[in-house]
């Protein structure tokens, strides 16, 4: 791999696989300056490559944790599909995956769950930097 060029892997399609949302019960009885301060979340990352190593998927999943005080209850999916280009290869599918593939994702659920919530009474939630390699994922090989 020259390190010094680009991946060659193309970013195919994301796109919003699921999104529920909903206010907390008795939401109507707080104040509407009441921030969304939404801390307690469960973060799921998801990967899968083609048998042959030339497309893989990409799945992040946040929602909050059941049974928390939070004003917002939401639970959202955002997945990115990529291909390794034909031309011009540089690095293989897998090793980008595992290196930045999550890193990919998370802009959009971010921006996601701002737009979602922030139709709420109680204003957007932004998800706060994360720290990926404290997170456990899973990797699932998918067949061509």
């Amino acid at each position: 791999m020259d390190e010094t060029k680009q991946p060659g892997i193309r970013l195919v399609q994301v796109f919003l696989e699921k999104a529920t949302f909903k206010h907390r019960p008795g939401f109507l009885d707080l104040p509407a300056e009441k921030p969304a301060d939404v801390r307690e979340l469960l973060v799921a990352l998801e990967t899968g490559l083609t048998s042959d190593g030339s497309a893989a998927l990409i799945r992040t999943r946040v929602r909050t944790k059941p049974k928390t005080e939070a004003v917002y209850e939401f639970d959202v999916t955002m997945t990115a599909l990529l291909e390794r280009e034909q031309t011009a290869p540089n690095m293989p599918l897998d090793n980008y995956v595992s290196l930045a593939g999550w890193t990919l994702v998370f802009p959009f659920i971010r921006e996601a769950i701002a737009n979602i919530t922030g139709r709420g009474r109680f204003g957007p939630v932004w998800l706060s930097p994360f720290n990926l390699k404290a997170q456990t994922g899973t990797r699932r090989k998918q067949k061509a």
